[in-house]
C-alpha cells in the first residue's frame, strides 16, 4: 500500500519475488523483503530493524541517505548498469526504486548489489547480493512500434517511437530535435544572450532547451484523460535534441 497503482497491480498478478535475503551487524538487520523488476524498472522492499525485531524508528528515513551507502543493479557480467535511485517509505517499510531504459538499450539486471556502511546513527557494514529474475516479467511485456514523427509550428520535430506496456506501466518513448531552420532562429536568439546569463558556458544553447512536452491519451469514445507533463529526459547533445520517457500505470 502506499506505491503507484501499476507496482501493486503487478504484485496482485503474481509477478513480485520474494527474497527474505538478510545481513545483520551492529545489533541491526537489513532485510530485502520482495522485488519486482520489468524492463521499465526495479522496485525493492526493505525492512531494517534492531536485534529485537523493532523496527529503527525514528532513524529509519535517514538510513539510505548516507553518503557512503551504495545500492548498484548489475549485469550478467557483474558491470553497473545504474547507480542512481530513489527512495519512500511507508510505515516501516522502506522503497528503492530503479528507472531502466533512461539512455536507450541496455542488458537487463542481473543482480541487486547492497552496501550499507551507516544505518541511522551506527557504522557497520551491511552487504547483500540479490538475483533479479525477470523471465516472467519480460514475457509479459508488449512493445507496439509505432515510428511516427510530427513538426510543431515552432519547428521542433517530434518521434514518437514505441510504447511498451510491462506488468509495472505503460512507457512512451520521444525523441526531439529542432529542424535546421529553427536552429538558424534559435541561433539569433541565443546571439542575444550573451554575457547575459549568470553561466556563460550555457547562454548559446539556453533557447534550444526551453521547452517541455505535455500529453494525454484519448479513449476509443473520444474522452480526454489526464495532462501530463513529461518529467525524465536524456540530452543527446545540447542543441535541444532529448530523448524522452514516461512511465504511467498500466493503461
Amino acid at each position: 500500500e502506499g506505491f503507484d497503482e501499476g507496482v501493486q497491480q503487478a504484485a496482485r498478478q503474481g509477478f513480485s519475488e520474494t527474497s527474505n535475503l538478510s545481513v545483520t551487524d551492529q545489533g541491526i538487520t537489513l532485510e530485502v523483503k520482495e522485488i519486482i523488476a520489468d524492463p521499465a524498472q526495479v522496485i525493492v522492499a526493505l525492512m531494517i530493524k534492531q536485534s529485537d525485531d523493532k523496527p529503527l524508528l525514528p532513524t529509519y528515513p535517514s538510513a539510505t541517505n548516507a553518503e557512503s551507502n551504495a545500492v548498484e543493479l548489475l549485469d550478467a557480467k557483474g558491470a553497473v548498469i545504474s547507480d542512481e535511485w530513489g527512495t519512500t517509505f511507508e510505515d516501516n517499510a522502506g522503497f528503492i526504486r530503479f528507472i531502466l531504459g533512461k539512455k536507450g538499450q541496455e542488458p537487463l539486471p542481473k543482480t541487486l548489489s547492497i552496501h550499507f556502511d551507516e544505518i541511522g546513527d551506527r557504522k557497520g557494514n551491511w552487504k547483500l547480493q540479490v538475483p533479479i529474475t525477470m523471465a516472467k516479467t519480460t514475457a509479459a511485456t508488449t512493445v507496439l512500434p509505432v515510428n511516427q514523427t510530427q513538426v510543431t509550428k515552432h519547428g521542433l520535430k517530434m518521434t514518437l517511437h514505441q510504447i511498451v506496456n510491462t506488468p509495472t506501466a505503460t512507457r512512451i518513448e520521444l525523441e526531439t530535435q529542432w529542424t535546421e531552420a529553427s536552429k538558424k532562429q534559435l541561433e539569433q536568439e541565443a546571439k542575444k544572450l550573451t554575457g547575459k546569463t549568470t553561466n556563460p558556458d550555457y547562454a548559446p544553447f539556453l533557447p534550444y532547451q526551453q521547452y517541455k512536452l505535455g500529453y494525454y491519451y484519448e479513449g476509443a469514445d473520444g474522452s480526454k484523460g489526464k495532462e501530463w507533463l513529461i518529467e525524465r529526459s536524456h540530452a543527446i547533445d545540447r542543441y535541444g535534441h532529448f530523448r524522452w520517457i514516461m512511465d504511467d500505470d498500466p493503461l
